[in-house]
């Protein structure tokens, strides 16, 4: 054979198509996820005991992991949307639970200084919440040490607040 014969053949059965080998897969009547059939129209007997008690069945895509119902947490670009451990700030998480190298740094750097507090029978007190935001109260602002009484992280939650409740007077 020619070495341009060969190459003919060779290229043939590159471009050949080849049966798929893929296993014989159902979706499930009522909730659509993908099972091996075995005679019946439910993946399980949950699904057929549901369906049986008069629930609808659910489209395909209602038990695809693209289904923003199946979680508690707001699904980003790449991930899920969560808090930094370390900041706090909000991220597109892939399994990480902090936003940068140096926020995990600093994170882990505080779980072992209150595990050295704990182990010398010092209690580390839980951080005082925002009435507004929800967010951390520090325990020192510009050098001076913040009243127990503060009930907001800043002074825009403060604010915020105030608008709040004087919109609330107002529609009363």
């Amino acid at each position: 054979m020619k070495q341009s014969e060969l190459a003919n053949v060779i290229a043939q059965e590159l471009l050949r198509e080849r049966p798929t080998s893929k296993s014989e897969t159902a979706q499930c009547f009522f909730c659509g996820r993908d099972f091996l059939y075995r005679g019946d129209r439910f993946c399980s007997a949950r699904c057929r005991q549901t369906f049986d008690e008069g629930a609808r069945p659910q489209g395909p895509g209602y038990a695809g992991k693209i289904n923003a119902r199946w979680y508690s947490i707001p699904i980003g670009k790449d991930g899920f949307q969560i808090d930094c451990a370390g900041c706090g700030q909000r991220f597109d998480s892939k399994g990480l639970r902090c936003c940068s190298v140096d926020c995990e740094r600093a994170y882990r750097d505080r779980q072992d200084t209150i595990a050295t507090l704990r182990e010398v029978g010092m209690e580390v007190a839980p951080k005082r919440k925002c009435h507004s935001c929800g967010g951390n109260i520090p325990n020192w602002r510009n050098g001076r040490r913040v009243s127990k009484a503060t009930r907001f992280c800043s002074d825009r939650c403060a604010a915020k607040s105030r608008r709040k409740m004087s919109s609330w007077a107002l529609a009363a």
